[in-house]
């Protein structure tokens, strides 16, 4: 036994090693073990006797990398003579009798026996309860459809080529996203997405049309700060209020309308938190005061295709612009700021009044 080996008891079951068995430096021997004389048990090895007790008979070739493992009821692993069992298997709860043969990366599972001179191919799975019967391959769906050239060729290429690629692609997207939402805040900081006009003080309630296909509408009503207001929307009924070729309300929408490439957009999704194409409030040209706009009472989905009316208390004063929460992109080569912004199609009136201020406590 080489030394660097780890020899471990279990439950006060002592592994027991023949003197001129070989245990590599690394590998790893646990509890109810017994090793053949002439046996040899690679680099990185784990043979765990826990729960059963796992025997291995004489001048069998355990390789690196390879994990032998018992069940908890009635699962012992018997490893017969002349065994050889190939680079990181898994040999689980099963019988592998004299002379038989496991190759690199199988699988045998619970039960399953592999009989004197049989063989389990590299690659394959051995399903519980199957039997290998003496110098045959195993025969059952799983493992022709393992060992077959082409599944083979495609698990290769999966491994080399396409995994690898569609993993540099995903974090080249993620990458894209986050630095388009870096940019899109970095203009937003500048005034270049809400472009304020010179407005004035909102003393009386004002009414004005709204069209959603612009990246930010703004109102020309300056807000106070800490006040509270009301905002009514009402869809124009003779104008569908549809964000593309989607049909929708003034609560927006999630997965129940949301198309494929909607997935695809949702890191370009202008607020995260809030459903494609839900009405936002803005307050001031810079900065981020922002208002989702939520009904104030409860409604149905049937009241918010016609009205939807809306209380939120400012945090700052500047004027007011709305917006529906779609997709937003910086990149010249992706088209403009407003891009996904242009199919949008409806129109809603806004009216927007402040509320009275609540009287004094006590009063």
């Amino acid at each position: 036994m080489a030394a660097g080996a780890v020899i471990l008891p279990y439950r006060n079951k002592q592994p027991r090693i023949a003197p001129d068995a070989f245990i590599a430096p690394g590998a790893v021997v646990i509890g109810d073990v017994e090793i053949g004389p002439g046996s040899s048990v690679w680099f990185g090895c784990v043979i765990r006797g826990d729960m059963q007790p796992i025997r291995i008979g004489a001048r069998t070739n355990i390789q690196d990398g390879t994990v032998v493992h018992v069940a908890t009821a009635d699962g012992p692993t018997h490893i017969g003579d002349d065994v050889t069992i190939g680079h990181m298997a898994l040999i689980h709860a099963c019988t592998l009798a004299d002379r038989s043969f496991v190759g690199m990366k199988a699988c045998v599972m619970d039960r399953s026996v592999v009989e004197s001179g049989a063989m389990v191919a590299a690659g394959a799975l051995l399903t519980p309860n199957k039997r290998v019967p003496a110098g045959q391959l195993p025969n059952d769906f799983v493992y022709r459809l393992r060992t077959h050239r082409i599944y083979q060729w495609v698990l290769w290429a999966m491994k080399r080529y396409i995994l690898p690629t569609l993993f540099a692609a995903l974090l080249v997207y993620v990458a894209l996203a986050g630095v388009s939402r870096v940019l899109f805040a970095i203009g937003d900081s500048f005034g270049l997405v809400c472009r304020g006009s010179d407005p004035a003080p909102l003393t009386a309630a004002i009414v004005k049309p709204f069209d959603p296909s612009l990246l930010c509408w703004a109102s020309g009503a300056g807000l106070e700060a800490r006040r509270r207001y009301r905002l009514t929307l009402t869809l124009d009924p003779n104008v569908p209020w549809r964000d593309g070729s989607i049909d929708t309300d003034l609560g927006g929408f999630s997965r129940e309308k949301m198309s494929s490439a909607m997935y695809w957009g949702l890191p370009w999704r202008r607020t995260l938190s809030e459903p494609w194409f839900k009405p936002i409030a803005r307050i001031g040209s810079t900065g981020g005061d922002e208002y989702p706009l939520t009904s104030a009472r409860p409604v149905s989905r049937d009241d918010l295709k016609r009205q939807l009316v809306a209380e939120f208390q400012t945090r700052t004063k500047g004027e007011l612009f709305l917006y529906v929460n779609d997709g937003i992109q910086i990149f010249p080569f992706l088209g403009p700021f407003e891009r996904y912004y242009n199919n949008n199609s409806g129109t809603a009136q806004v009216h927007v009044q402040r509320l009275p201020l609540p009287p004094p406590l006590g009063k």
